[in-house]
């Protein structure tokens, strides 16, 4: 029995690598990405057939296709587990470049690191960057979201940092006797 604990541990910090029957993750929102980066890279477009609380099941997109995905969430903790999974895509994949899958929010996890390096980086060539590297199509829009997005994850929220001003100037008076801060 403590075996086959030590092994559910493992694939647990694992976080499995690939969608079968029977991974585990540490939560949905890593399932759903995983579902999505596999979407993103086999030029195929999903449908959420069911999400609540304890289940989840996502199908694909085209009229017909037996594609499909069924998670529930472990008891007693955030995980989830893969109950059924029909990996054979009978459709043949999305025939456009664009894909639904390829939101703002998965452009800017993706491309963040680029943006750190390069904060003049332009939606234009974003968009040609994730064409020539995935080989899906985004529009302009999508890019400029992504950008702003991935800005956002490096310098932080506004508001947060202004949230903070007051703490500071406190700080800055307590620390630095006879200095007056207002804000």
């Amino acid at each position: 029995m403590a075996e086959s604990n030590a092994n559910t541990s493992e694939n647990n910090a694992t976080v499995s690598a690939t969608l079968s029957l029977g991974a585990q993750f540490e939560s949905l929102d890593v399932l759903r990405s995983k579902i999505q980066e596999q979407a993103i890279k086999s030029h195929v477009e999903l449908r959420h057939a069911k999400r609540d609380r304890s289940r989840y099941t996502v199908v694909c997109k085209a009229e017909g296709c037996m594609w499909r995905l069924h998670a529930s969430l472990v008891s007693g903790g955030p995980g989830c587990i893969v109950k059924a999974f029909h990996d054979e895509h009978t459709c043949g994949g999305a025939t456009q470049l664009g894909n639904k899958e390829a939101t703002a929010e998965w452009v800017a996890t993706r491309y963040v690191e680029k943006l750190r390096d390069h904060p003049m980086y332009r939606p234009k060539e974003l968009m040609a960057d994730l064409r020539r590297e995935v080989g899906v199509s985004i529009s302009y829009k999508v890019a400029w979201k992504a950008k702003q997005l991935a800005l956002g994850i490096i310098h932080g929220d506004h508001a947060k940092s202004y949230g903070k001003l007051q703490s500071y100037c406190d700080k800055l008076v307590a620390s630095n006797p006879g200095t007056v801060a207002h804000l």
